[in-house]
């Protein structure tokens, strides 16, 4: 179906180019997302380049699509370089853009490179969303810097963001890697104070903390918990 949808977007683009009509930005669009839905990154941005070369100027989501799409691949090279191509097509980045790449730092394992990249963002006076945050915490969580997801979390509220269920179970899955349930028991309830309803992957996280610290006792009353709230865990 993706390879029927690049060769239809191909095929439109070719009848386009015979009837000698000039493609737009919308039809150099559509064969982009073909190209980076079949995964062909490469592809997508030689297309990019084609179309500004053919003065048809690209829409700044096809350049954030594709920065994601490398950030997804883990492929932080391709990332930084179509973002500097957006830069230089002098399309001003968005806040989702901007967190596509940090998505990719992230990924790559590079914190110092996602905070700068943060800071980069609010100097353009984008101010980042609980989404932004939630990713660069998760990153510090799976790094088990806690002292650094911790700050962020406090740093989120104080621009007045609301942490979702994945911002908190993110940082629940950082503590039970380090055996902290302590500190994992006292953020499950301040997301229910916050009235975050934990769903199956929250409570795991949550159980996986007192497992792991070895508080059986503990363990034994979430897992009645989690009963009473028909959820089984893994």
């Amino acid at each position: 179906e993706q390879a029927g949808d690049v060769t239809g977007a191909e095929g439109a683009i070719s009848e386009m180019a015979m009837s000698r009509v000039e493609p737009n930005s919308i039809s150099s669009s559509s064969l982009v997302g073909a190209y980076v839905k079949l995964g062909d990154l490469i592809g997508a941005e030689q297309l990019l380049s084609n179309a500004s070369a053919q003065q048809v100027q690209p829409q700044l989501y096809n350049y954030t699509k594709l920065v994601d799409a490398y950030a997804e691949q883990r492929d932080i090279v391709g990332a930084q370089r179509v973002f500097a191509k957006m830069e230089r097509a002098l399309l001003e980045p968005s806040l989702v853009s901007y967190t596509a790449l940090l998505k990719a730092h992230t990924k790559a394992g590079d914190l110092l490179a996602a905070r700068s990249t943060l800071e980069s963002m609010r100097g353009r006076s984008l101010e980042p969303n609980i989404v932004t945050c939630t990713t660069l915490i998760s990153a510090h969580a799976r790094c088990n810097d806690l002292s650094g997801a911790e700050e962020l979390l406090e740093q989120s509220q104080r621009w007045h963001l609301k942490p979702s269920l994945v911002t908190y179970t993110a940082l629940l899955g950082g503590y039970a890697d380090v055996r902290n349930a302590a500190a994992a028991s006292q953020l499950f309830n301040e997301a229910r104070k916050q009235r975050v309803t934990p769903d199956l992957m929250c409570y795991n996280k949550l159980l996986k903390a007192y497992v792991r610290a070895g508080a059986v006792a503990g363990a034994q009353g979430i897992l009645m918990d989690m009963q009473s709230e028909k959820l089984n865990p893994d």
